[in-house]
């Protein structure tokens, strides 16, 4: 009886070591977020594109080239004009939660500043509904006709949905500039991912996105269409609102194809330790919560814990102490909603773990 009690026990531990997470709406950008990440245009022999259920994809050979990074702002920070399509409180499905400053490739007699990306969170979906730019000196916002749904929630493995969205918009001294994006979304993979610098429970959603640009002079009488392909494969953690790794294979438009990767790398914390524990006896409760957290160490800590807990933007928000395995109170509910990461430097340890505030 014994051995069949601890042989159900094994295989109970082993489903909890090779479980899906879970990813919705509460693990996307917030405003205020910026999220360094580094990039290489060079995956080596890494064959990223294999996936599969309790998969390891091990990337820790990764060279970065350079620094890169997301930021994220309020949609009431950016232009006036903007408000007018993104702010509407009459048209809630094209109501952003977020917007993104940009860099956008050159379009021939186009010129293109203060480009912004804006995105919408629902219960059910992760959207971008438009951009806003001025073009050719001229502040203009660009909204898709149908949102382009990135991540449909809950992402569940073996899922597939589309989306198809377009839009039109004149170009005073121009014509006009079009496109048309067709978007299909495969979640097809869940497991480990090892980074440089990281391990992150994760599920990967490979999207394959056919984009045709128009772009017509009224001057010239003519116009002239580039077709392009985009494979994008995101892996998605709970740690970070961004994929922890995207690779993009980009083919046809105005240029030779190529092949990018970005991924994020924990140093950009400060203090940050090489040495990361992969304890598990840290109960924090509730997580997540409004911001009140409790912790208790599951076993005795000789002296105390130095603990900090740091936002999305590497800044510290909350410092203080544990002792032994008493419980301690953490309450950062002052903080907006979000991704929190808890440091604990115990023992000569770091100890890292995720708080989210709803």
């Amino acid at each position: 009886m014994k051995k069949i009690f601890s042989f159900l026990f094994l295989i109970s531990l082993t489903g909890m070591a090779f479980s899906q997470i879970v990813i919705d709406s509460l693990y996307m950008p917030q405003p205020g977020q910026i999220i360094p990440r580094k990039s290489t245009g060079d995956p080596g022999s890494i064959n990223y594109a294999a996936t599969d259920s309790a998969y390891i994809w091990d990337f820790r050979t990764l060279v970065p080239l350079q620094q890169t990074g997301d930021t994220f702002v309020s949609v009431s920070s950016t232009n006036i004009v903007y408000l007018a399509v993104f702010a509407n409180p009459f048209n809630k499905p094209f109501q952003a939660t977020v917007a993104s400053p940009q860099s956008m490739p050159a379009i021939p007699m186009v010129t293109i500043n203060d480009p912004y990306y804006f995105y919408k969170s629902s219960n059910s979906e992760y959207s971008l509904l438009g951009m806003g730019a001025k073009i050719n000196s001229i502040p203009m916002p660009v909204k898709y006709d149908n949102p382009d749904v990135w991540y449909h929630f809950p992402v569940t493995f073996g899922t597939t949905d589309s989306s198809h969205s377009k839009f039109n918009i004149s170009i005073p001294n121009l014509g006009y500039y079009g496109q048309d994006k067709r978007r299909t979304n495969i979640v097809d993979g869940w497991g480990t991912l090892y980074l440089p610098t990281d391990t992150f429970d994760v599920i990967r959603i490979k999207s394959i996105v056919h984009t045709t640009d128009t772009l017509h002079s009224d001057s010239l009488g003519f116009g002239i269409k580039f077709n392009r392909t985009d494979i994008e494969y995101k892996w998605i953690a709970q740690e970070y609102s961004v994929p922890v790794l995207q690779v993009t294979e980009s083919s046809g438009g105005m240029g030779p194809g190529s092949t990018s990767l970005v991924f994020i790398d924990h140093t950009v914390f400060p203090n940050a330790i090489a040495e990361i524990s992969t304890e598990n006896n840290i109960n924090i409760l509730p997580n997540p919560s409004d911001g009140h957290f409790t912790l208790n160490l599951s076993q005795p800590k000789s002296g105390a814990s130095q603990i900090d807990v740091y936002n999305m933007n590497g800044q510290n928000v909350f410092s203080g102490q544990c002792f032994g395995n008493n419980k301690s109170e953490i309450d950062i509910s002052g903080q907006p909603a979000g991704i929190y990461l808890l440091r604990m430097m115990s023992e000569g340890k770091l100890i890292s773990k995720k708080l989210v505030i709803y």
